[in-house]
């Protein structure tokens, strides 16, 4: 079966519609709860793609959710072997950073969707 990998990093940040469009298309979700412990994995083996959900940190907090850096390599794996790759909020983050841009905390909260100044 054709299979996705899923990170997310809290409880409330699931993949809701795209999960849904993702298995109406015949895809299983693999799913990786870093909130809950779950290791990173090193790459994405067989999967399909890859899809890095939102979470309540930055993707500049390395020193306090380790995790991220496994996910960063993750990313990287994932971008070399031309996967399909979606980051939602952090995941957005993420990927960023992963190619090379500069991601820093923004001037004032933010929560959902919002056009960026």
């Amino acid at each position: 079966m054709k299979r996705v990998v899923v990170v997310q990093h809290a409880e409330c940040e699931e993949p809701g519609l795209i999960a849904e469009a993702l298995r109406s298309r015949g895809y299983a979700l693999e799913s990786v709860l870093t909130w809950l412990g779950a290791p990173v994995p090193k790459d994405l083996n067989r999967a399909e793609g890859l899809v890095i959900m939102g979470g309540p940190m930055g993707v500049y907090e390395y020193d306090r959710y380790p995790f991220l850096r496994d996910e960063m390599s993750l990313i990287a794996s994932a971008l070399r072997e031309s996967k399909p790759l979606l980051g939602v909020c952090l995941g957005s983050q993420l990927l960023a950073a992963a190619l090379g841009a500069k991601v820093r905390k923004g001037r004032q909260k933010e929560i959902g969707w919002h056009p960026i100044p």
